[in-house]
């Protein structure tokens, strides 16, 4: 999508909606679906996702990219990342398909719009099963045009403004996207 990833927002985005679940734990689907429909909601409100991470078209639904793959990796790295050892010490995969909040990151990375947006998500669609919100997914035209079957397809920013009506600003939001990495990349210097 083109948007900046800051994995340190991310693991408060996934962690925000974790402290809503019992137990503090959920289904990677569950969540993976959830952040998907909180970006896609953040781009047709705001003009900006909430994670800024990429979307792929998978057989199961669009998912975020990295956030996918710091999710389906067990956490076992020999030699881990920053981003692999942040997300270590904040979540455990549990028995492959649940992820659980082992401590609190705090959510001062996100707006108060931000995480207005991740309440009205979690109360349209928290509620719904993992299989429930795989079906919703299949549903948004971005991902249908672009699934290909067995294969991850990236979602092309285009294609999600104009399955949420807006289409006509996809200029001034690739730009914004643009300008905002060249503002993270300048800050992390």
């Amino acid at each position: 999508m083109g948007f900046h990833f800051d994995i340190e927002k991310a693991v408060q985005v996934v962690a925000y909606l974790l402290k809503h679940e019992p137990n503090r734990q959920a289904s990677i689907m569950k969540l993976l679906k959830l952040l998907y429909i909180a970006d896609r909601e953040s781009l047709r409100d705001a003009g900006f996702p909430i994670t800024g991470d990429d979307p792929v078209a998978m057989q199961h639904g669009p998912v975020l990219t990295r956030i996918y793959n710091l999710m389906k990796t067990p956490g076992d790295w020999e030699e881990p990342t920053r981003e692999e050892d942040l997300w270590c010490q904040v979540f455990k995969r549990e028995s492959g398909k649940l992820l659980t909040l082992l401590r609190d990151p705090g959510d001062d990375l996100l707006s108060d719009y931000e995480r207005q947006k991740l309440d009205e998500v979690l109360s349209k669609y928290g509620s719904l099963t993992a299989a429930e919100l795989r079906g919703a997914t299949h549903e948004f035209p971005e991902w249908r045009n672009n699934e290909v079957g067995g294969s991850s397809v990236p979602i092309p920013l285009k294609d999600i403004l104009e399955a949420v009506e807006r289409a006509e600003d996809f200029e001034i939001i690739e730009a914004d996207a643009q300008e905002d990495k060249l503002i993270a990349r300048l800050l992390a210097r």
